[in-house]
């Protein structure tokens, strides 16, 4: 499966990326076909998109954690 353009050509995640999308959407409130898009309203309004990106992958990561717990005390 190829990588979202903005993914190939940084070292940005797929996770940063959705996350990118998300913030941008929120400020937006439409949703957009590229990150690029994302990446230039956000940038537009002074937000910081990596700072945004890397607190949603945390939370991601977190739920992750979770569901892991809960599977592994199961009988």
């Amino acid at each position: 499966m190829k990588k979202p353009r903005l993914a190939r050509q940084s070292e940005t995640t797929k996770q940063e990326v959705a996350a990118i999308r998300q913030a941008a959407r929120r400020e937006n409130g439409k949703h957009l076909l590229s990150a690029e898009a994302a990446l230039h309203i956000l940038e537009r309004n002074g937000r910081e998109f990596t700072k945004i990106a890397r607190e949603i992958t945390k939370n991601t990561t977190r739920g992750a954690e979770r569901q892991e717990k809960d599977t592994t005390h199961q009988p």
